[in-house]
C-alpha cells in the first residue's frame, strides 16, 4: 500500500516535471517568450 502511494507520487512528480520542461522549451522557441513568464 505504501509502495503504491510512493509510486503514484513519483509518477505525478515526473509528469509535472515533463510538463514544465515542455513549457520551457515552447517559451524558448517563441521569440519574446520571456513576456509569458
Amino acid at each position: 500500500m505504501l509502495l503504491g502511494m510512493l509510486t503514484e507520487l513519483g509518477e505525478k512528480v515526473a509528469s509535472s516535471q515533463i510538463r514544465e520542461g515542455k513549457e520551457a522549451i515552447l517559451l524558448e522557441e517563441v521569440p519574446g517568450g520571456s513576456m509569458f513568464t
